[in-house]
């Protein structure tokens, strides 16, 4: 998966957001028309990106030709090349998701579930040590790295794509 197309694509949208909603509320009159005509495209998809990647990229590919309709206001607001830059970056993702699931239909059978057990006992030996350091070193920054890995696991679980989920430990305070 490559998660820097995945970052360059979600900043692009974010960035289209809001700088629309700038322009809407601080722009000459023809950049107003011009972002409440975006805003309207933006607002009808409500793309949250922390959804999982292949159904963010179905939005994302909806709303990008939805805002190919309007690229002359794209253009009022000097923002067009957000617009090619989120294409080309949800394009990325896309191929990267068929590149995925290709090698995931190619492994042999029984190949797949020892790498899980393997990566499970690697996962499982992390978690403890983690939990072990926050008990022994309490500071911000840890609290914050265990915030970001939680998120990360939610975000993950979110995506589980044939079976059931385990029931993965994760670090708690």
């Amino acid at each position: 998966m490559s998660f820097c197309a995945n970052y360059k694509r979600d900043r692009a949208w974010g960035s289209i957001k809001v700088i629309t909603a700038a322009f809407a509320d601080t722009g000459t009159d023809q950049q107003k028309a011009a972002a409440e005509r975006v805003k309207a495209v933006v607002r009808n998809y409500n793309i949250d990106v922390n959804t999982a990647f292949d159904q963010e990229s179905a939005l994302l590919t909806n709303a990008i030709a939805d805002l190919e309709k309007v690229a002359a206001d794209l253009e009022t607001l000097h923002i067009a090349n957000l617009l090619t830059d989120l294409k080309t970056a949800n394009e990325d993702v896309k191929r990267s998701l068929a590149e995925r699931n290709k090698e995931r239909s190619e492994t042999e059978n029984g190949q797949l579930k020892a790498a899980r057990a393997e990566s499970d006992r690697c996962y499982d030996a992390v978690v403890l040590y983690l939990n072990a350091k926050n008990v022994l070193s309490e500071t911000a920054e840890f609290d914050t790295f265990i915030r970001q890995w939680n998120a990360n696991i939610a975000r993950v679980r979110a995506q589980d794509f044939t079976a059931a989920a385990p029931s993965e430990p994760t670090i708690v305070k």
